[in-house]
């Protein structure tokens, strides 16, 4: 485990550890079957290390379901995310799997996935999960997802950065807090378009506590790796009725494009004029309804991304700074989207 996650888990909260619904899983991941077909999944986040137990893999065609728990060797876990065709795993029956699984409140992803595996042609589903309070189990930042097709699971939010760091390209269905949209770790990929926001978004959506506390509810966008949900999106017409004239809105005092302009500052999506095609600003909320066809959007809050990494793509003509976004002022704002109707 890397020093650095080593510090992240330190500070890691007991109240991070909530777990998603088995109803809100299955809003999302239905819409998803046909993405699973003959896929290697992994759900790193999605199960409660026991004294015996700290990872499952479920194979189809034929089943074979495999357990095995974390032995230490010197200063390093040992593997559980191999082929489980040799001594690494102990092949168990189905109706051993499902005693493990009922008496794991936490694997709402795997039950899931198991109850649709054959008929959704899954090849396999690994889990795991790591108990910070025991050390027990595999941290995300051990597992080799380049062995997997998919990775499903609802990271710890405070680790959020670390997570996608770790699962690198591979393909997704994750959850990620709603205000993440402006970090680098979500809003690069957005914006890339090497990643997508998928049905659920800006999503109130209710999490358990494993230890029968009370639960809690969370703004949270699902990330997937395919735009079919974007899609829908791009279907709709965003017309508000409104027309731009300049007494009507305010411009960003701190910001200036490349062509000399100051962006709109728009309150909400409903705000937005139908009939302005210079750059407006807002907050993340509007790409609920932003169409990808119709406009193009960058996210103000990815500094280094414009001002060291791609100085050619900036927007602005000046570099990208919390300072232009107005803080301290009458005029002040968080972090947003800045968007423009696309060249028809």
């Amino acid at each position: 485990m890397s020093s650095k996650l080593n510090l992240d888990l330190a500070k890691l909260k007991a109240d991070d550890e909530f777990y998603t619904s088995f109803a809100d899983i299955v809003a999302e991941l239905s819409h998803w079957t046909d993405k699973l077909r003959g896929k290697k999944i992994i759900c790193p986040c999605d199960f409660k290390p026991t004294v015996n137990v700290s990872s499952i893999t479920i194979k189809f065609n034929p089943n074979r379901f495999f357990i095995n728990s974390v032995k230490r060797k010197t200063a390093e876990y040992y593997s559980l995310f191999e082929d489980f065709d040799n001594s690494a795993g102990i092949e168990i029956s189905e109706s051993q799997l499902r005693e493990i699984l009922a008496n794991q409140e936490v694997v709402n992803f795997v039950n899931y996935l198991w109850a649709i595996g054959k008929e959704a042609g899954i090849k396999s589903i690994t889990a795991s999960g790591y108990d910070i309070s025991t050390g027990r189990g595999v941290s995300f930042d051990e597992v080799d997802f380049s062995k997997y097709d998919i990775c499903i699971t609802n990271p710890p939010f405070s680790l959020y950065s670390s997570f996608m760091e770790c699962i690198g390209d591979i393909d997704k269905i994750i959850i990620a807090p709603f205000m993440n949209r402006v970090a680098p770790c979500v809003a690069i990929p957005l914006m890339e378009r090497k990643a997508w926001l998928g049905y659920g978004r800006h999503l109130a959506m209710n999490f358990n506590n494993p230890t029968g506390g009370k639960g809690k509810k969370v703004a949270i966008d699902w990330i997937v790796s395919w735009p079919d949900a974007q899609n829908e999106i791009d279907k709709l017409s965003l017309k508000t009725g409104i027309k731009w004239d300049k007494s009507s809105y305010k411009e960003m005092p701190y910001m200036t494009m490349k062509d000399g302009t100051k962006p709109l500052k728009i309150k909400s999506v409903a705000d937005i004029p139908d009939n302005y095609e210079g750059y407006m600003f807002t907050s993340v909320a509007v790409l609920d309804k932003l169409s990808y066809k119709k406009y193009d959007w960058i996210c103000t809050g990815c500094k280094r991304y414009f001002n060291k990494e791609h100085k050619e793509l900036n927007p602005f003509a000046h570099p990208v700074s919390n300072e232009m976004i107005g803080y301290g002022t009458e005029d002040s704002c968080f972090h947003g989207i800045l968007f423009k109707k696309r060249p028809k």
